[in-house]
């Protein structure tokens, strides 16, 4: 994988670690609406996001999350890719394309959010990426085999 042109590593660090702080704000301002999120997911076997449109897409994640830093004044490219790390459009930036490949190895990997999720990897993103899918199972393959354990260890070590 080779990203084309220069992306700043304080970027891609803001962009990940925000990128889904609408279920934040979420969970602790509408619970409720939170609670028949996961009560879909669980029903149907949906996504955290596919369950949000199945209930209308009033609030979703992604828009509180863009709203959210919007108002803190973040760069637009982080607000960006907060704001479509889901669905990142036809002709997504790094920054993007980054934050998105990123959730969705971190849900196949069982470090999500939200336990059971899959992910759902948009084929423009690995297109632009230029990650085939054989390259894609290698590298949950190493991430799995090299991160997982480290990362649940240092997780149990704060607990």
């Amino acid at each position: 994988m080779k990203i084309d042109g220069v992306l700043e590593f304080n970027e891609y660090w803001i962009g990940a670690l925000l990128h889904d702080v609408g279920k934040l704000v979420l969970g602790f301002f509408f619970w409720d609406w939170v609670n028949r999120v996961q009560a879909l997911r669980k029903d149907r076997n949906y996504s955290f996001r596919q369950a949000e449109a199945e209930l209308g897409d009033v609030a979703d994640h992604e828009r509180v999350g863009r709203l959210l830093l919007l108002n803190a004044d973040m760069g637009q490219e982080i607000v960006a890719a907060v704001g479509t790390h889901h669905d990142p459009g036809e002709n997504p930036d790094n920054l993007i394309c980054l934050v998105h490949l990123a959730n969705n190895l971190a849900n196949d990997l069982g470090l999500g959010c939200m336990p059971g999720e899959e992910g759902r990897y948009d084929p423009r993103v690995l297109a632009r990426l230029k990650i085939s899918e054989t390259q894609l199972e290698d590298l949950k393959d190493t991430l799995a085999t090299e991160v997982v354990t480290e990362i649940k260890t240092v997780v149990e070590q704060c607990s």
